[in-house]
């Protein structure tokens, strides 16, 4: 009987995969014909693609074209940039020379002196040189002079500025021509021990007697850190040798204690609390063995306070009459150490307890594991039969839905391709148009960016007028001897090129009609000196 089910299973599995071997042909077959059209429609698409790339190939060559002019022309500008950049490079080594020159006569000027000299004369040349443009008047040459202790008559003044080649128009003196027409004057107040800077020997005898004492007081300073090196060394001895008079042990536990009332860590604890401390470490004191012992223990009459090495030299006699009693100072340490090993036994005998606990729970957990084994094996064989009727009911399923997809593909193509047609078609028109507004726009940036260069061309035409009438402005002042508004008109010339400059930088505003702003006029500002 078993045999016999087992039989009709097995051809009714056979048949179903002949269905489904079946059901997998057809679907190849579809396949190969959707191929074919794919095929053929891609073929469509890549003749409209060379056709498409023949047109824009001949425009890039168009455009190349266009590109290689525009090349040409920024070639030109740029050789015409860099030719400009030489010419300012070579003014600039030119100005870099000159500067050389005058750094180098500065330098052989101030070789002449010495360091300290020629720190006095800088500043107090500095004092008189407000503007920092290293020189001074005539008028001030005379007052420096008398600061350093060299005293002038009017004919020596004249003299000397005569030598410091003071300008005739500014009256004003280089420092350079200051420190070479000096020289002379401090060699001769060196001879005579008074004049030009002789005050310096003062200068030098109070440095030194500072110099003297600062050395004196850092020699007082090391004297007394040694001192209070050796101090610190001797308390660490002593410190050292109390805390070997015990074990390691019992000078935790004394540590600790010690550290309960020493709030402020100075290694110092009250006499009241040296009574708590062996009270808490198991030693009973009265009021006279605790006066006894503060005594021993060398306690201050002011502070009343005990130092932790008085307070271990002290308690080490405790300590011994303890150890023979069995009673007293840290003897409370063998009741510990009896409470630790009954709490050990217990956790030992709590751990075993677990594992107990934890092997019966292990050995249920098997048996129910077991158990859903073998509800899980029978689940599944009821499981395979009834997936042999769902697959057979899928098939048929199956069937009617690839009929049901071919009559959909069928509509589906036929609205496709005329889809495709249409799209084709408006794609077509507006590329035409595209190409139409391109080549328009193109027309219309080409007149517009002429209109702003003929604009820039007349705006900088005007910059240049203006600049030489400001220029004419300033030889006309300094000619008639008004220096200071000469100085304000180079100043105002100055901003106005700065100016300028922005007004270049700044677009032009577009052309009615060329633009969105409907604003009338060029949109530029022309710079008005008179403001």
């Amino acid at each position: 009987m078993l045999e016999e089910k087992k039989r009709k299973a097995e051809l009714k599995m056979k048949q179903q995969k002949e269905k489904l071997a079946l059901l997998e042909a057809q679907k190849d077959e579809q396949l190969k014909a959707q191929d074919e059209i794919a095929r053929k429609r891609n073929a469509q698409a890549a003749a409209r693609a060379k056709k498409e790339e023949e047109k824009l190939y001949a425009e890039a060559k168009k455009k190349a074209l266009e590109k290689e002019q525009m090349t040409l022309v920024a070639e030109k500008k740029k050789n015409d940039l860099i030719k400009a950049k030489a010419d300012t490079a070579v003014l600039l080594e030119q100005e870099k020379v000159k500067q050389r020159k005058i750094a180098a006569n500065k330098a052989n000027a101030e070789r002449l002196w010495t360091s300290n000299d020629l720190t006095e004369l800088r500043d107090e040349f500095n004092k008189f040189d407000t503007a920092q443009e290293g020189t001074v008047s005539g008028a001030n040459v005379k007052v420096i002079c008398e600061t350093l202790g060299e005293t002038l008559s009017p004919n020596m003044l004249q003299l000397l500025l005569s030598e410091m080649k003071q300008d005739n128009t500014t009256k004003q003196v280089a420092w350079v021509h200051f420190l070479n027409a000096l020289v002379p004057k401090r060699e001769a107040a060196r001879r005579k021990g008074v004049g030009l800077l002789e005050k310096f020997g003062l200068k030098k005898a109070a440095a030194e007697k500072k110099k003297y004492d600062q050395i004196k007081a850092a020699e007082d300073k090391v004297r007394m850190e040694e001192l209070e090196k050796v101090k610190q060394r001797k308390i660490a001895a002593s410190k050292a040798d109390a805390e070997r008079l015990w074990t390691s042990n019992d000078l935790t536990e004394l540590r600790d204690a010690f550290n309960n009332y020493d709030t402020a860590q100075e290694g110092t604890v009250s006499g009241a609390n040296v009574k708590l401390i062996c009270e808490t470490l198991g030693e009973t004191l009265n009021g006279t063995g605790l006066q006894l012992l503060l005594t021993a223990m060398k306690q201050d009459n002011t502070t009343k306070q005990v130092a932790w090495v008085h307070f271990l030299n002290a308690l080490v006699p405790k300590r011994k009459a303890a150890i023979k009693k069995g009673i007293g100072l840290l003897e409370k340490m063998g009741l510990k150490k009896a409470a630790a090993e009954k709490k050990k036994k217990e956790q030992i005998k709590a751990a075993e307890d677990t594992v107990m606990e934890e092997a019966k729970k292990a050995a249920l957990a098997r048996d129910r594991a077991s158990l859903v084994a073998k509800k899980k094996k029978q689940a599944e064989k009821e499981a395979i039969v009834k997936r042999n009727e769902e697959i057979k009911q899928r098939a048929l399923e199956e069937k009617k839905k690839i009929e049901l997809k071919k009559q959909e593909a069928e509509k589906k193509k036929e609205a496709r391709v005329k889809k495709n047609a249409t799209d084709a078609r408006k794609r077509e028109d507006e590329i035409k148009k595209k190409k139409a507004n391109a080549v328009k726009n193109k027309a219309k940036e080409r007149e517009e960016k002429k209109r702003q260069a003929e604009v820039r061309k007349k705006l900088k035409k005007q910059h240049l007028l203006l600049q030489d009438d400001m220029k004419a402005r300033i030889v006309q002042e300094k000619s008639k001897g008004n220096f200071d508004i000469a100085k304000q008109l180079k100043i105002d010339l100055k901003n106005m090129v700065e100016n300028q400059a922005k007004e270049l930088k700044t677009p032009v505003r577009p052309a009615a009609g060329t633009g969105k702003s409907k604003a009338p006029g060029s949109g530029r500002k022309v710079y008005n000196p008179s403001k």
